[in-house]
C-alpha cells in the first residue's frame, strides 16, 4: 500500500479530477502547494506461468480519494495480460485493462483498455532489438462508459500532451548498443482521439519522431542527449497550419 499526499506533485502528476488540476497548477507558496493529490493505493499482482515458456499475469490497483472534497473520486483498476515467449527470442504480449470509478454522490462509472506489443532481437552481427507497441483506452461514450482516467497524467509522448485517456498510440521502437557503454535508440509514434469530440476536424493528432544516445561509462553516471520532432499535419486534430514542434534535450544523471 502507498500515501501519494507526501509525494512532489510534479513527480506524481496524480491529476484525476478539476480539483486535482487546481491543485497541481498553483504555485508552491506552502508545504501543501508541494504535496501530490492525497490518494491510498493498494496494488496486488499475480504471475502464473503458463507451459514452459509462456506467462498469465493479473494485476490490480485500488485507489482511494482522501483530499476531503465534493469531487472525491474512488476507481479500481484489473489488468490481464498474457505473455508467450518464442524460441527465436521473441515476445509476444497482449491485454485488457478494466476501471471502475466511484464518486461521491454514490455514482458508478466504468472505463476499459487494451495493449499489445511485440519485441525481438534482431538476427545479425549487431546487438540491437525492435519493438512494436499498440495501446488503446476508451473515451467518453454515455452514462455509464464515461472515458478512461489514469492515475498519473504522464504525457504519452516526448511532445504530445495528451495522457492515456480517450486515445490510442501506435509506436516502432528501435534500438542498438553500439559498445559497452554506449546505447542508441529511436522510436515513432502516432497518436489518435478514441472518441468524437464536437467542432473537431478529425480525430488524428499526428506523429512525432525522437532519437537519442546515452553513455553509462560507469553505473552511476550516464549522459543522454536526444531531439525530435512532432507534426501535427499528418493528422486533421489541430488547426491547418498548425507549426511542427522540434525539441532537443541532455540530461545527466548521477546515482547514489
Amino acid at each position: 500500500m502507498f500515501y501519494t499526499g507526501l509525494l512532489y506533485k510534479e513527480t506524481a502528476k496524480i491529476i484525476m479530477t478539476d480539483n486535482d488540476a487546481l491543485e497541481y497548477a498553483k504555485p508552491v507558496e506552502s508545504f501543501g502547494d508541494y504535496c501530490a493529490s492525497k490518494r491510498i493505493l493498494a496494488f496486488g499482482r499475480m504471475d502464473i506461468p503458463l507451459f514452459e515458456y509462456h506467462n498469465f499475469i493479473f494485476e490490480v490497483l485500488a485507489q482511494f480519494d482522501m483530499n476531503g472534497n465534493d469531487e472525491k473520486l474512488d476507481s479500481q483498476y484489473a489488468q490481464i495480460v498474457l505473455e508467450f515467449f518464442t524460441k527465436k527470442n521473441m515476445k509476444i504480449s497482449g491485454g485488457f485493462v478494466f476501471e471502475t470509478m466511484e464518486n461521491e454522490d454514490g455514482g458508478f462509472t466504468a472505463a476499459y483498455g487494451a495493449l499489445a506489443s511485440v519485441e525481438t532481437d534482431v538476427p545479425g552481427s549487431l546487438n540491437d532489438s525492435f519493438k512494436l507497441t499498440a495501446k488503446f483506452s476508451c473515451g467518453p461514450r454515455d452514462e455509464t462508459f464515461t472515458g478512461f482516467v489514469p492515475l498519473s497524467a504522464i504525457t504519452q509522448g516526448m511532445f504530445f500532451p495528451g495522457t492515456f485517456s480517450g486515445l490510442w498510440q501506435a509506436k516502432i521502437n528501435y534500438a542498438v548498443r553500439l559498445l559497452p557503454s554506449l546505447l542508441a535508440e529511436t522510436n515513432a509514434s502516432y497518436f489518435g482521439r478514441t472518441y468524437g469530440e464536437t467542432g473537431s476536424n478529425g480525430n488524428l493528432y499526428g506523429g512525432e519522431i525522437w532519437a537519442s544516445l546515452a553513455w553509462q561509462s560507469l553505473e552511476d553516471i550516464r549522459a543522454v542527449l536526444g531531439g525530435g520532432v512532432f507534426l501535427p499535419g499528418t493528422g486533421n486534430a489541430y488547426p491547418a497550419g498548425t507549426d511542427t514542434m522540434w525539441k532537443i534535450s541532455a540530461g545527466l544523471s548521477l546515482s547514489f
